[in-house]
């Protein structure tokens, strides 16, 4: 297994190579500029998949018979298909950033099954944003993950008809109540790309925290790390199209405390005809979110208020700078 340098340079030789091709310099030639530029263990690999570019072979089989780099990346390479509207540079980016942030979560010191578990869901959903079909994606990830016959398990499971979140439920220990639902909804909604990267996103930045502050760490004052989960999730479910009822009934199913739950009552307000906002009042939420809400019901875009809402969160709590949204327009 490569350490974090390993993953940092083979990480930079990949990004090299991209950024030349997205200039326009053909693939072969970018590969023995590279080469001659980076040197190393890789100058003579390189120069060889140029030589079985130059004889007709495709990127992954020249990149397949090379030891030196790292299994998956054969993959983002086409070994796995995938989406032919990405680009070859656009794809040997992908496996740069995918590699440096396994790099990056080696350095934290966190143990190699947390790293693990990061890296599956970044795989699963990276190489399904690619158009890689289920089967091989679950099991490139599963691998990963170090599940052993567990991999072959999601695997056969999904084969057999079944979803990953209930192949995700026949294998102790490796994913939680919230792993199952955020998949869940990527399944029922079509984005588990999308879900998958959020996943990866929220266990990353916890790792990189834990690392640069492991004793002072600055926590939020209103927020522990489970509402910030509920609070994502019940976003990320609105935002997908699911009705407000059925969202928060989905959170507090993922929570597994039903009873006098925040979500559960807010629920049942709904139910009765009650305004979101004045749910969340009656529970004494914060009062931005409240008046958020408010601001989201009367211009019919509590989507939008919602996501503003859990990013707020997100950064509080893990320092996660959100991804921009659309801003309502001042009155």
């Amino acid at each position: 297994m490569k350490n974090a340098q390993q993953l940092h340079e083979e990480a930079g030789v990949l990004r090299l190579w991209a950024t030349l091709v997205s200039v326009g310099i053909p693939i072969k030639e970018a590969a023995k500029i590279t080469a001659k530029s980076i040197g190393g263990l890789f100058r003579t690999p390189l120069l060889a998949v140029a030589e079985y570019i130059t004889d007709g072979a495709e990127l992954w089989i020249s990149l397949d018979c090379r030891e030196v780099f790292s299994g998956f990346v054969t993959n983002f390479a086409g070994k796995a298909t995938y989406d032919q509207a990405v680009s070859t540079g656009a794809r040997l980016m992908m496996a740069s950033r995918v590699l440096e942030r396994k790099s990056r979560l080696m350095q934290t010191g966190a143990a190699q099954e947390q790293v693990n578990e990061v890296m599956f869901y970044i795989l699963l959903g990276t190489l399904c944003g690619l158009g890689c079909p289920i089967l091989p994606a679950l099991k490139i990830a599963g691998d990963e993950y170090l599940l052993g016959s567990d991999a072959d398990l999601l695997v056969n499971v999904v084969k057999d008809g079944g979803t990953i979140t209930e192949a995700m439920e026949k294998i102790s220990g490796k994913f939680t109540a919230w792993d199952r639902s955020y998949i869940d909804v990527g399944e029922q909604c079509g984005s588990l790309p999308e879900m998958c990267n959020l996943l990866a996103e929220m266990k990353e930045q916890a790792l990189l925290m834990a690392a640069t502050q492991p004793s002072e760490r600055t926590q939020s004052n209103l927020f522990t790390a489970a509402q910030m989960m509920e609070y994502d999730l019940f976003a990320t479910i609105v935002d997908a199209g699911l009705p407000m009822i059925r969202a928060t009934k989905m959170v507090v199913g993922a929570t597994g405390n039903n009873d006098g739950h925040p979500f559960d009552k807010m629920a049942e307000a709904v139910e009765n005809g009650e305004l979101p906002s004045e749910a969340m009042e009656k529970l004494s939420l914060p009062s931005f979110i409240v008046e958020m809400m408010k601001f989201g019901e009367t211009n019919g875009n509590c989507e939008v208020m919602l996501k503003l809402i859990a990013g707020y969160i997100k950064w509080d709590v893990l320092g996660i700078e959100p991804a921009p949204l659309p801003m309502p327009v001042e009155a």
